[in-house]
């Protein structure tokens, strides 16, 4: 990077009323790191957002120890004003973390609630300090990604095991770090009084499979999360169930993510819509083929489940009079996505005009079938199907 256009873009940071350094996606120089550190060393700004993600330097790979990123790691832990920072696939990598952590759980006047280090390489050997920096009670972290990491099975279960006291924590996103069945284990032993402003918890991309689902169906109910996401964690109906089951008592759970699993009967959720929390419901690019009117059945007197994506399944024309139910029977329902699914063209248009001749106190419902792409075209067809291909369809629908 031109060093003369980042010395003005530091200047001009106190000029700011939200001031930045955002670096994302270059590539800096030896020069460029040693002003950074001087500025960030004797204070001349205040910097309230930092964003270095994908840096690199020349020749110099992120897991290569380099004495000056150690250096500039340092400081930013150091540094007193940073409230925000985003070090995600940059040559601050595992290799300088050592030095940033140290530095940031000796800094008792640190601003810092935002930390994300998603892509350095962290091993399951860091995650004691990362603890320890998670739980200090003189740091104020309230959001920690170390997102598509090498954290593995021994890692999480050390990283659960000392964070229960980090009571300030409210996201922590451990999404695409190798974690198995195993790894579920460390959520063994929680109370009720750990991580209790805990508010989102993302294992996304793990593959936990059905074993790693029922192992956290065991524990959910002490998870005092609004928000879990479980997309692609290869879980199945038979995970499912369970999960569903246990999740349906946890009364903090407001929104489940489960997209991208192998669920193909929608039934399998039907346990959890007991809950009197839950209002968002995302289960988007699964196999979902069968079980929707069961799903519906158990939606009534539901009053709390707000959006249901079901966008990118199986479902087709046989679960039609299913679809209805649900638009029917869910009181609460504001959105609901069915788009990319295996309905006929027919099935689509007749479908759209069915769900808008709901009672009056679902006109609040909306409802996709088409691609985003293909509303234009949804819009037509309902405008130009004939009134005999509507009463067929209706017909249809209500019988049984």
């Amino acid at each position: 990077m031109d060093q003369d256009t980042l010395e003005k873009q530091i200047k001009e940071i106190n000029s700011l009323s939200y001031p930045l350094l955002d670096l994302q996606n270059v590539q800096l120089s030896d020069e460029n790191l040693r002003y950074i550190s001087t500025s960030l060393r004797t204070s001349l700004v205040s910097i309230i957002k930092v964003v270095l993600n994908d840096v690199t330097l020349p020749g110099i790979g992120a897991a290569i120890p380099y004495p000056l990123c150690q250096v500039v790691a340092a400081q930013f832990g150091l540094n007193k004003t940073i409230v925000s920072l985003y070090l995600d696939n940059s040559v601050f990598g595992r290799s300088c973390l050592k030095f940033l952590l140290t530095a940031l759980n000796s800094n008792l006047g640190s601003s810092l609630t935002i930390l994300s280090l998603a892509n350095n390489n962290i091993a399951a050997r860091d995650c004691k300090i990362l603890a320890e920096v998670m739980s200090n009670p003189h740091l104020n972290l309230c959001s920690v990604s170390l997102k598509d990491n090498c954290i593995g099975d021994f890692g999480v279960i050390d990283l659960l095991a000392g964070i229960r006291s980090a009571y300030k924590l409210q996201t922590l996103d451990l999404g695409g770090n190798g974690i198995t069945a195993l790894g579920v284990h460390g959520f063994v032993g929680w109370q009720a009084n750990d991580l209790v402003n805990l508010r989102e918890l993302d294992l996304s991309n793990n593959p936990i499979g059905d074993i790693g689902a029922i192992n956290l169906a065991a524990h959910i109910s002490r998870i005092k999360c609004k928000k879990i996401d479980l997309s692609g964690c290869h879980i199945s109906n038979i995970g499912m169930r369970a999960l569903a089951t246990a999740a349906a008592g946890n009364k903090y759970l407001e929104e489940l993510v489960l997209n991208n699993n192998l669920i193909d009967d929608l039934a399998a959720l039907a346990p959890l819509l007991t809950s009197k929390n839950l209002c968002r419901l995302h289960l988007r690019s699964n196999r979902i083929r069968v079980g929707v009117d069961a799903f519906a059945i158990a939606l009534v007197g539901n009053v709390t489940l707000e959006f249901l994506d079901l966008r990118d399944n199986n479902i087709d024309d046989s679960q039609s009079q299913g679809i209805v139910k649900i638009a029917g029977f869910a009181e609460g329902l504001r959105e609901l996505l069915l788009a990319n699914n295996q309905f006929t063209e027919e099935c689509i248009t007749l479908l759209s005009g069915m769900l808008l001749e709901l009672p009056p106190k679902r006109k609040a419902l909306s409802f996709l079938l088409y691609d985003i792409d293909s509303l234009d075209d949804d819009l037509e067809s309902l405008t130009t199907n004939t009134s005999s291909q509507y009463d067929r369809m209706v017909k249809r629908l209500r019988s049984g």
